[in-house]
């Protein structure tokens, strides 16, 4: 991290003040604080704008600090990497990593505090679950029957089980199909 020099810093601030002075007007200033005197209300805008300036003033052009803080996109980008590379993890083959990773803080080689962090880290991870599995069987409760029957159809026929369950059914349907027309014909016949 390469901090800009203090008068590289200085001269971008004033190009940044001189390019938001006056983005408040009188009307807006009023609308945001009626209840104060002209006076008060001037001074408020120019140190709104005076924020603004300072909030896109680059200090640092290589990991993009501001000077209020600000957006921080190269530290964005690595935690959306690597919260990406975790759901990746989980949806494959390596869910075992992930919950070992999970559970390694409760390790009793741990400090405390690790085994704390990690222990609230769980305790957050199964209520979100839990809230998701409310939803869930609440959203169930509303749907109608077709649709309820659709959606089990899906869930059968993308779990893969679903292929062999069809295919027992139609054999146990072809069986079934001329026992009940029998059945029909003798009643019939009687």
């Amino acid at each position: 991290m390469a901090r800009l020099p203090e008068e590289e810093i200085k001269r971008r601030f004033a190009e940044n003040l001189e390019l938001y002075r006056g983005s408040i007007t009188d009307q807006e200033a009023l609308e945001l604080w009626p209840d104060l005197s002209e006076g008060e209300r001037t001074r408020r805008r120019k140190l709104k704008e005076t924020q603004k300036a300072r909030y896109e003033t680059v200090v640092d052009d290589e990991v993009g600090t501001r000077m209020l803080g600000g957006p921080q996109k190269p530290q964005d980008t690595v935690k959306k990497a690597v919260m990406e590379a975790v759901a990746d993890l989980a949806n494959g083959d390596r869910q075992k990593e992930v919950i070992d990773g999970l559970f390694s803080g409760l390790d009793k080689d741990a400090g405390p505090s690790v085994r704390g962090k990690a222990a609230e880290r769980i305790i957050k991870i199964t209520h979100e679950q839990i809230e998701v599995e409310r939803r869930d069987r609440e959203e169930l409760r509303q749907l109608g029957e077709e649709e309820l029957v659709d959606r089990l159809v899906g869930l059968l026929l993308g779990s893969g089980t679903g292929d062999k369950l069809i295919a027992a059914l139609l054999k146990a349907d072809q069986k079934a199909i001329p026992a009940v027309a029998t059945d029909i014909d003798d009643t019939r016949a009687a």
